[in-house]
């Protein structure tokens, strides 16, 4: 399979919405609007699937907290953040902080340890995503790569 990466684009430039997660205080976006500007402006015809690469904090619905990625099969898209897979998103110190001020350094600043964490966590999440793309649906079993995740210890496990 032939693959290609498209031009970055900002999110201020579709209609996204966004809101203050209240436990974090950081700007979460809304996945499913995300998705629609892949299709809309990114899915070629010809394209099997599309992924998108953002290092924002999704959500996926109102009463979700957060989603790692998502896909909607049927179109062929999907989407993944980086925001979640670096351990200073979750600390303490960092409660003040945006996402953006967080995930804005190059990940070549970071330890070797953190580096290799932080893709091998983004590795995963898109592979998830894109199988879903390819027709796997969730698995049961707890170890298995298309078991759902809610948490980021469980997504260390897989």
């Amino acid at each position: 399979l032939n693959v290609s990466v498209d031009v970055p684009t900002l999110l201020e430039n579709g209609h996204i919405q966004s809101r203050i997660r209240k436990e974090t205080g950081k700007v979460q976006y809304l996945a499913s609007d995300i998705l629609n500007l892949i299709i809309e402006q990114f899915l070629p015809e010809d394209a099997y699937c599309v992924i998108g690469v953002i290092n924002k904090d999704l959500y996926p619905k109102p009463t979700w907290s957060f989603v790692f990625g998502v896909s909607k099969i049927l179109k062929r898209a999907g989407i993944f953040s980086f925001a979640r897979y670096d351990p200073e998103f979750f600390t303490l110190s960092n409660a003040d902080k945006s996402v953006d001020e967080i995930t804005r350094a190059r990940i070549d600043d970071k330890d070797k340890d953190t580096q290799r964490l932080i893709i091998y966590r983004a590795c995963k999440t898109m592979t998830h995503e894109i199988c879903h793309m390819f027709g796997l649906r969730h698995c049961i079993y707890h170890e298995c790569l298309m078991n759902g995740t809610n948490r980021i210890e469980e997504a260390d496990f897989k």
